[in-house]
């Protein structure tokens, strides 16, 4: 018996877990490094753009992208 599978992107885990990250790197005494997020091209229909942008409103510098750029647009 095949059940469906259920994946559920919490956008607000994933721009509150980049705020912990760059809150972390921060309290370091160095210069803090810039967080380049990576997003998967968008497998599976995820949501990549809305992921994007969620982490660029979180404060990600970069974005690296694996996969067909399109999929961002």
């Amino acid at each position: 018996m095949i059940r469906p599978t259920v994946a559920r992107v919490d956008l607000d885990a994933i721009r509150s877990n980049c705020r912990a990250i760059a809150a972390y790197l921060e309290s370091a005494e160095r210069p803090s490094p810039a967080i380049i997020a990576v997003v998967k091209a968008n497998a599976y229909g995820h949501g990549a753009p809305q992921v994007a942008l969620a982490l660029e409103e979180a404060g990600a510098a970069m974005l690296a992208c694996a996969g067909r750029s399109s999929a961002l647009r």
